[in-house]
């Protein structure tokens, strides 16, 4: 019936389709997570998160960029 191979515009569609359906949830996320206050200091922290050890990197959290306090995904402190 068509004369057109679909197979290549059907695997760039479903390309295309992740990189903007990934970009929408990153966008998201972004927006829900806005600026949380470091646990010790008050200091609003960084939108992006910046992970500066392996335990941060693989469970979450971060690092105060003014006091240095570590703290956990859910914005609980941690002792260092």
């Amino acid at each position: 019936m068509f004369d057109f191979d679909f197979t290549p515009a059907a695997i760039a569609g479903a390309i295309i389709g992740a990189i903007v359906g990934g970009g929408a949830v990153l966008t998201v996320a972004y927006k829900i997570r806005g600026n949380t206050p470091c646990p010790n200091c008050g200091e609003k922290l960084p939108a992006l998160r910046l992970p500066r050890n392996a335990r941060q990197f693989m469970w979450g959290g971060s690092s105060c960029p003014k006091c240095g306090q570590e703290f956990d995904r859910f914005g609980e402190g941690r002792k260092t």
